[in-house]
C-alpha cells in the first residue's frame, strides 16, 4: 500500500514535471499551478494578447499503452472534470507514461471557429487521444490563438470597443 502511494506520487510529481518542460519549449507560454477545482491542473498564459490561456489536465501511468487503451486511461479523469461544471476556457489533458516514455494529448473543451467565425468550445465525453510533441504542441498553440481571435472579433465593436447595448440579444 505505502509503494503504491509512493509510485502514485512519484508518477504525480513527473507528469507535473514533464507538462512544464513541454509548455516551456516555447517562449510564448507562462505555466501556472492551479487548484484542480478550476478544472484543470495548469493555466497556460499565451504571450500573444492578454487574458488569451488555457487549461491542462494532467495524468500519468507507470505502463506504456496505445492510444486506445490510453484515452480509455484517461475517461474516468475527463468525466470528473466535466461533471464539476461548465468549461469556459480550452482545456486539454496531458497524458505521460512512464515505463517507456510516451505523452499523450486529447481535447476536453476543444478550442473551435466554426465556418461562420463564431467561436465554440467543442465538449469531448470522449476524447480523442494523439502523441503529443513539439508540432502537436504547436498546433494547440495555434487553435487556441484562432478561437480567441474569433471570440474578439464576436464580443468587440469594429472600432475595438465593446458592442453597444442595442447590439446585444
Amino acid at each position: 500500500m505505502a509503494k503504491e502511494k509512493k509510485r502514485e506520487e512519484f508518477i504525480a510529481d513527473r507528469v507535473r514535471a514533464l507538462a512544464t518542460v513541454y509548455l516551456t519549449r516555447r517562449d510564448d507560454l507562462i505555466i501556472t499551478d492551479v487548484d484542480r477545482s478550476e478544472g484543470f491542473d495548469l493555466r497556460v498564459q499565451l504571450l500573444k494578447e492578454k487574458g488569451r490561456a488555457f487549461g491542462v489536465v494532467l495524468t500519468g501511468a507507470w505502463k506504456s499503452t496505445d492510444a486506445t487503451h490510453v484515452a480509455s486511461f484517461i475517461k474516468p479523469t475527463v468525466a470528473k472534470i466535466l461533471k464539476h461544471g461548465p468549461l469556459f476556457v480550452p482545456v486539454c489533458t496531458f497524458c505521460f507514461m512512464m515505463e517507456e516514455f510516451q505523452a499523450w494529448y486529447a481535447w476536453l473543451a476543444e478550442p473551435v471557429v466554426t465556418r461562420d467565425g463564431a467561436a465554440k468550445l467543442a465538449i469531448h465525453k470522449s476524447p480523442e487521444c494523439r502523441p503529443l510533441d513539439r508540432d502537436p504542441l504547436n498546433k494547440i498553440v495555434d487553435q487556441v490563438n484562432r478561437w480567441y481571435d474569433a471570440l474578439s472579433f464576436e464580443l468587440l465593436a469594429e472600432d475595438g470597443s465593446l458592442a453597444a447595448s442595442s447590439d446585444v440579444r
